[in-house]
C-alpha cells in the first residue's frame, strides 16, 4: 500500500483547504494596512505655464484680455494638459475643500444645528451675496428695457401718424433710443462677465462640497476590521439603508442640491417687491385688464407645481433605489471570485437587475413629469398674454397700440418671472430635504460631533 499511495497523492493533489467565508475575506481585506504609496507610484508634479489671470490688471480682467494668449496658442495647436496653463490660485481645489472642511468641522464642534449649510454660507457669504445683489439689478434692468421700448414705439407712432413732434418729444425718443442701444450693450457685456463669475465660483463651490465629503469618507476610526469595513458604508436615506459604493451618488447628486435651500431663501425676500412693481406697472397700461391673465398665470403655475412636487417626492425613492443597485454591483465586483466559485453569479445578476429595473420605472415617470411640465411652459406665456389682450379689448373698447402691447408682454414676463419661481422653489425644496437627509446621515456616520443636534429638516 506504501507504494501506491505516493502516486495517489501525486494525482489527487494535496489535500484541500477549506473555503472562506465572504465575511472573512472581507474582514481580512480591510485588517491590512494600506502599503504606504513608493516614490514610482506619485504623480508627476503638474508644470503647465502660470495662470495669466494671477497677474492680469483689472482691465485685463473687466475685458478678458487675459484670455488672448491661450486662445491664440490654441489657434495654432492643440492645447494639451501640461502645455494648459495652470488654474488661477484662488481655484486650487485643496484650498477650498480645506476651508470647507475646516468651517464644517467648527460648526459640529460648537454643537450647531445643520452645519453642512452653516459652514457653507460661511465660506461662500460674499459669492452668495453678490450673486443676491446681480438678480436685483437684472431685474431693474428688464424693467427699464421695457420702459425704454416703450418710450421709443410712442416716437415712433407719433411720426407715423404725421403729427407734429415737438422738440422735447424728440429728444426724449432720441434719448430713449440711445438708452435702448446702451442698456442691450451693458447687458451683453454684464451678462458674459457674470456668467464666466458665476462659472468660477461654482467650480469653487462644488470643489469645497465634493472635497469635504471625501475628506470625511476617508477617516477610519481605529476600531475592528469590520468597523472599518462599515464606516465605508452610507447610510443614505432616511431609513438607514444604502451600501458600498453609495458614496459616488453623494458626490454626483447629492453635495448641490444640499445647499439649495440658501439660494431658495436669498430669492423669497426679492419675491413681493418684484411681483408688485410688475403689477404697479401693468395697472397703469390697462387697468384691471391684467387680472384674467394673472389668473390664468397662478392656473399654469399650480398645474407646474404639481408635477414638479411629485418629482421632487420621486427623486428621493430614485436614489434609494440607485443606492442599492450601487450596493449590488460593488459587492458583486468585490468578491466576483466568490461568487464564481459558489455560482451565484446568476442570482447577483438577477438582484441588480431587478433593482435596475425599479430605477428605470420611476426614471420614466420622472421623465413624463420633466416634459409634461416644459410642455405648459411653452404655452404660459401665449395663454396669458391671449387673456389679457382679449378682456382688455371686450370690457374696454380699445384699440391696442405697439407701444402699449409690446410694454404689456415685457410687464407680463416680468411678472411671470417671479411667479414662476415658486413651483422651482417648492420642487427644490422636497430635492434638498432629500439631499441633505443623505449627507447629514453619511456625515454622521463617518464621525464630526456625533452630540451634536443634527436633526434633518422637517
Amino acid at each position: 500500500s506504501s507504494h501506491l499511495r505516493a502516486p495517489l497523492r501525486d494525482c489527487i493533489g494535496p489535500a484541500p483547504t477549506r473555503v472562506p467565508t465572504m465575511a472573512a475575506v472581507a474582514a481580512a481585506a480591510w485588517s491590512k494596512a494600506p502599503a504606504a504609496p513608493t516614490a514610482a507610484a506619485q504623480p508627476p508634479a503638474y508644470e503647465g505655464a502660470p495662470s495669466p489671470y494671477d497677474g492680469a490688471s483689472w482691465a485685463s480682467k473687466a475685458l478678458f484680455m487675459w484670455l488672448t494668449p491661450l486662445l491664440q496658442s490654441d489657434a495654432d495647436e492643440l492645447v494639451r494638459a501640461g502645455v494648459a496653463p495652470k488654474l488661477p490660485q484662488g481655484d486650487a481645489t485643496n484650498l477650498w475643500a480645506a476651508r470647507m472642511t475646516s468651517c464644517l468641522e467648527r460648526q459640529e464642534a460648537k454643537g450647531r444645528s445643520y452645519p453642512w449649510l452653516r459652514a457653507y454660507v460661511i465660506v461662500f457669504w460674499d459669492y452668495l451675496l453678490i450673486k443676491t445683489l446681480w438678480g436685483v439689478f437684472e431685474y431693474c434692468l428688464g424693467i427699464l428695457g421695457v420702459l425704454l421700448t416703450e418710450k421709443l414705439l410712442v416716437f415712433q407712432e407719433k411720426q407715423e401718424e404725421g403729427h407734429h413732434v415737438e422738440a422735447s418729444a424728440a429728444t426724449a425718443g432720441l434719448c430713449a433710443m440711445c438708452g435702448v442701444i446702451a442698456l442691450g450693450l451693458l447687458q451683453i457685456f454684464l451678462g458674459v462677465w457674470f456668467s464666466l463669475y458665476t462659472t468660477r465660483m461654482d467650480l469653487r463651490v462644488n470643489a469645497a462640497l465634493v472635497g469635504a465629503i471625501l475628506e470625511r469618507s476617508l477617516r477610519r476610526p481605529h476600531h475592528s476590521a469590520a468597523s472599518r469595513a462599515d464606516t465605508w458604508t452610507v447610510q443614505a436615506t432616511s431609513h438607514g439603508s444604502g451600501g458600498g459604493g453609495a458614496i459616488f451618488n453623494l458626490i454626483s447628486l447629492d453635495s448641490g442640491p444640499s445647499v439649495s435651500v440658501v439660494g431658495i431663501f436669498l430669492g423669497l425676500w426679492l419675491w413681493p417687491s418684484q411681483i408688485w412693481g410688475a403689477t404697479y406697472l401693468l395697472y397703469q397700461r390697462v387697468q384691471w385688464a391684467f387680472i384674467p391673465g394673472l389668473m390664468m398665470m397662478i392656473f399654469l403655475k399650480l398645474l407646474s407645481t404639481l408635477l414638479l412636487s411629485y418629482d421632487g417626492v420621486l427623486r428621493n425613492r430614485l436614489l434609494a433605489r440607485k443606492d442599492v443597485r450601487t450596493a449590488l454591483c460593488s459587492e458583486a465586483f468585490t468578491h466576483v471570485r466568490t461568487l464564481q466559485m459558489l455560482s451565484w453569479l446568476e442570482p447577483f445578476r438577477n438582484r441588480i437587475l431587478e433593482a435596475r429595473a425599479q430605477e428605470l420605472g420611476i426614471t420614466q415617470r420622472q421623465l413624463y413629469l420633466t416634459k409634461t411640465n416644459e410642455g405648459v411652459g411653452q404655452v404660459t406665456g401665449v395663454l396669458i398674454n391671449l387673456a389679457t389682450f382679449a378682456f382688455y379689448s371686450i370690457a374696454y373698447k380699445e384699440r391696442l397700440k405697439a407701444s402699449q402691447a409690446i410694454a404689456v408682454i415685457g410687464l407680463i414676463n416680468a411678472l411671470g418671472g417671479p411667479l414662476g419661481a415658486v413651483p422651482g422653489w417648492i420642487q427644490g425644496y422636497l430635492v434638498f430635504k432629500s439631499a441633505y437627509r443623505r449627507i447629514d446621515a453619511f456625515l454622521s456616520a463617518q464621525g464630526g460631533a456625533p452630540d451634536a443636534p443634527r436633526a434633518p429638516p422637517s
